[in-house]
């Protein structure tokens, strides 16, 4: 399912315009990722993606917009594929460990690493100027985590029964450590890993409710 801004983008010709958001989609990332900067100019976009000025503002009403929509569908797309490898965990707190994993690749992996940076290292200033858009975007991102935890609830897999805040712990925790490692360029192990991953299910195994 399309976010708002990339769904308001091929509202009109669905086809057409389709294929014309996905390219400048496209390279609105390769443009991030080349500059790591958010302060990407719509020249550049427009003629790396090879479209004209007005089929650009057709779809968008500028670079705001854009950076929105690169952020919601980054954000829909990697998420979708998380959500799949979580649905084949054999237990809701394996899928909870899955989503751990799955975030911070972002921060082992070159290109997840450097699509995630800009938006890490302008996260203040991208959610004060468009906070509505933040916020669901950042519910994409603990949507699926939220259903995993309420899951291992109610199998009894873990002693806290407060859904919501564990929700806000593994966030913090995880992002945190994503974060931190973005910024000062210094890719995550396998062993950092595994330590965040072992510390988060250890706080939700064994902590009272």
């Amino acid at each position: 399912m399309r976010h708002r801004s990339v769904e308001r983008a091929v509202a009109p010709e669905v086809s057409r315009s389709s294929e014309q958001v996905e390219r400048i989609l496209a390279a609105a990332v390769a443009v991030i990722r080349d500059t790591e900067t958010l302060d990407l100019r719509v020249t550049d976009v427009i003629a790396a993606a090879g479209v004209s000025n007005r089929a650009f503002y057709r779809h968008f009403t500028g670079k705001a917009e854009l950076l929105i929509a690169v952020l919601e569908d980054g954000n829909r797309r990697y998420m979708e594929r998380l959500e799949q490898r979580m649905d084949r965990c054999a237990t809701p707190l394996e899928a909870v460990e899955c989503w751990i994993r799955g975030m911070l690749a972002r921060a082992q992996e070159p290109h997840p690493a450097s699509d995630t940076r800009p938006f890490l290292a302008n996260g203040l200033r991208f959610s004060y100027e468009f906070p509505e858009e933040s916020l669901a975007a950042d519910e994409v991102l603990r949507a699926p985590l939220r259903d995993a935890l309420r899951r291992s609830r109610d199998a009894g897999e873990r002693a806290r029964l407060d859904v919501e805040r564990d929700v806000e712990h593994v966030v913090q925790l995880t992002l945190g450590h994503m974060t931190w490692s973005l910024i000062q360029r210094r890719p995550l192990t396998d062993a950092d890993v595994d330590d965040t991953v072992a510390f988060a299910l250890g706080g939700l195994r064994g902590r009272g409710a």
